[in-house]
């Protein structure tokens, strides 16, 4: 099984930042980078070295960047970080995806720092079957369904790129996970007459909040046990994007 994080519309973050957060999430998981690659303008791709990399992001040279961890015992990767800025029209977004152990509380910790640097209005944490599959979900086209319960193909149309309204932003989420990062306006949606703070802060099933430092973001935490009772809630109520009725 693979650990999936998703960051969404990082456009807040610059590529000092991201890269920040690249070689945090490697030291976070102790792994070493043994690959690299970047886009420029031209979306022409280069592999290069940790050196060249920090050097072509200080130029803003960099369009998206890629680091990965490679070894023969883990096809194709065993943990890669993608940060994409630019490529498509108001959908800029991270994507992590790991192969060996990384705890809770880490994931927790990782989210704070990201959150530190920039308000990212969305991001939520997942397991997949593998990398690949993890890879996948985290893109526009939707291709890949995580809970057996997921209308995958609703959030494709949901995105900036398909001409979507993008309201996983602030108003709706695309389904509920063990780890979600949201913000004050996600707090503020309804749920059988309860906003979601309030069904978190009420019902032990909906898990806990856990603030960052820059007072717009919050971890919500699920235990992994009532994930399929909490989708079901908020689907039922209208505010999960992907659900499958």
């Amino acid at each position: 099984m693979s650990i999936g994080i998703a960051l969404y519309h990082t456009d807040n973050l610059s590529g000092q930042q991201a890269y920040h957060l690249a070689t945090l999430f490697f030291k976070t998981i102790n792994q070493n980078i043994t690959d690299i690659s970047y886009s420029d303008e031209s979306s022409v791709y280069h592999s290069v070295t940790l050196d060249k990399i920090k050097q072509a992001i200080d130029a803003k040279a960099v369009k998206g960047f890629r680091l990965y961890s490679k070894d023969e015992k883990n096809p194709p990767w065993l943990a890669s970080f993608g940060y994409t800025a630019n490529v498509q029209e108001y959908f800029d977004y991270i994507d992590i995806q790991c192969d060996t152990a990384i705890t809770e509380n880490e994931i927790v910790q990782f989210l704070q720092a990201a959150a530190a640097l920039a308000f990212i209005p969305y991001g939520v944490v997942y397991v997949s079957d593998n990398v690949v599959d993890a890879y996948e979900y985290v893109m526009e086209e939707g291709v890949i369904a995580v809970p057996s319960y997921e209308q995958h193909f609703l959030w494709r149309d949901e995105t900036p790129v398909f001409y979507g309204s993008a309201r996983y932003e602030n108003s709706m989420l695309r389904m509920v996970y063990s780890c979600n990062l949201i913000n004050l306006k996600h707090l503020k949606i309804l749920i059988d007459g309860k906003t979601l703070e309030d069904r978190i802060c009420s019902d032990e099933h909906f898990g806990k909040l856990i603030p960052t430092s820059n007072n717009e973001s919050f971890i919500w935490e699920v235990p992994t046990e009532q994930l399929e009772y909490v989708n079901k809630v908020c689907g039922q109520a209208g505010v999960l994007i992907a659900w499958n009725n």
